[in-house]
This record gives C-alpha cells, structure tokens and sequence, in this order.
C-alpha cells in the first residue's frame, strides 16, 4: 500500500520525457519502420490497462455493469496508443510512439452528461502532440479500427494534410452497405503471397457516396484473405478472412 501510495507523488512529466527520448533517437537513426509506397504509415487504437471494482481515482471511468446481482460498477483506466507501421525487417525496431488518457468528461470540463469523452477524442490531443514533438511531417497516413470513422475525425486529419485509412465493421450502417453492394460490380485484383500462402482479392470502389464528408474523396476497399497449403500439388484453402475499409488516399 505504502508503495502505491508513494506513485502519487512521482512527476510523471519526468518519466514521460525519458519516454519520448527513445523515439526521438529511433527518429534521427532512422530506426522506425520502413515507409510503404514512400509514405510513412503510423496507427492509433485504444486499450484497457487497469480495471477493478474497488479501487478508484479521479481518472477512473465508470462502466455499469448488469449482473445477477444488480448493477456493477468497474472503475477502468483506458489509453490510446500510437505506433509507426510498415514493412520490418530485423534493423528495425517497433516502439510505443505516445499514449493519452481517456478522461471523464467531468475532468475535462464537460459536465452536460454522465460518462467519459471518446476514444476519437482523445487520439486528437494524442496526434497533436505527437506532431509537436516529432515534427509534422512524421507520418503521412493514420491507420484505425472502425472506432474512428466518422466525418469529424475524418475532416480533422485533413486539415492536418493527413490521410486516414480505417476499417467499416457496422452492417447497419450506409457506408458498409455501400462498400459490399458496389464490390459486387468490381473486379478483383488477385494478389498471391506465396511466402505466407495467402491469396487476396481486393475490391476497390474509386469515388464512395458523401457518407464521410462531402468535400473529401473517400475510396472503399472490399478485401478478403484466404490461406492455404499445398498438399499432392492441390492448393486447399484452410482460412478466410473479409475485411471491409475506406481511405481518403487519392
């Protein structure tokens, strides 16, 4: 207890700092992962690092839950991540670029509503300081979950004069509907990799309906996975995969 008690009063800017610093020097050795068609690709998602029923801070989201015995309340420390993605290879190294809370609203001042800002919101302030701290033009595209494909996120990075490619996951909305009626009228360019026995089809829809922002042009992709191995000189095909996403790449 005493030792938990002790983290209260450590100044985190100081180990933050320490934390930026391998980045940083990964950045002017030119560590990072390697850029992909000549762009430099980074990603943000969201995790979970403390949950319990007890324990609890000022920082703490609340998230109700319904048992046999009535309603739980788990108090929850959740982050967004940020990474840089692409090809690797064994001189290069993948490091945590830099992470940011997701508040409740009563700490960032929005007291109008119960609950806790976005994950979206949150990788906004995450993004903004990363460019503070390793320059503009450090990444050229962001890559997502479903989570952050909105209109807001999206016009949000481009105003930055960056693109976003994320995944579509919700078949209840227009844009998924889209994306799988219209990759039924395409056709497929068929990519094998024979070193991971994978074959892909990829879908691409050139010019999505106004779903996302009218004056940015998105493009959807329909794209499915299936592995398989050889056996007696047949190919059998052993797992499939569909992914559906929309980029805002020209």
């Amino acid at each position: 207890m005493c030792q938990a008690n002790g983290l209260e009063n450590i100044d985190t800017d100081i180990l933050e700092h320490q934390l930026i610093s391998i980045p940083k020097k990964m950045k002017r050795n030119k560590v990072f992962c390697k850029s992909i068609g000549g762009l430099k690709i980074a990603s943000v998602d969201g995790t979970e690092i403390y949950r319990s029923e007890k324990i609890q801070c000022d920082e703490c989201l609340e998230y109700h839950i319904n048992t046999k015995e009535g309603i739980r309340i788990d108090y929850v420390h959740r982050i967004v991540l940020s990474q840089m993605v692409g090809k690797m290879d064994s001189s290069y190294v993948q490091t945590i670029l830099g992470m940011e809370k997701i508040l409740p609203k009563d700490i960032i001042g929005d007291t109008s509503e119960e609950g806790h800002e976005g994950e979206t919101t949150s990788a906004k302030r995450l993004i903004l300081k990363m460019i503070e701290r390793y320059g503009k033009f450090f990444f050229d595209v962001l890559t997502t979950d479903a989570a952050y494909t909105n209109a807001p996120f999206v016009r949000f990075l481009y105003e930055l004069g960056k693109y976003l490619v994320s995944r579509v996951k919700n078949e209840r909305t227009d844009l998924y509907k889209e994306i799988e009626s219209l990759s039924e009228l395409v056709k497929p360019v068929v990519i094998n990799d024979w070193q991971e026995q994978v074959e892909c089809w990829i879908y691409e829809i050139p010019c999505l309906s106004e779903w996302l922002a009218k004056d940015i042009p998105t493009r959807g992709f329909k794209i499915i996975e299936k592995s398989y191995k050889e056996e007696s000189g047949k190919r059998i095909y052993t797992k499939e995969e569909v992914f559906r996403c929309v980029t805002t790449l020209p």
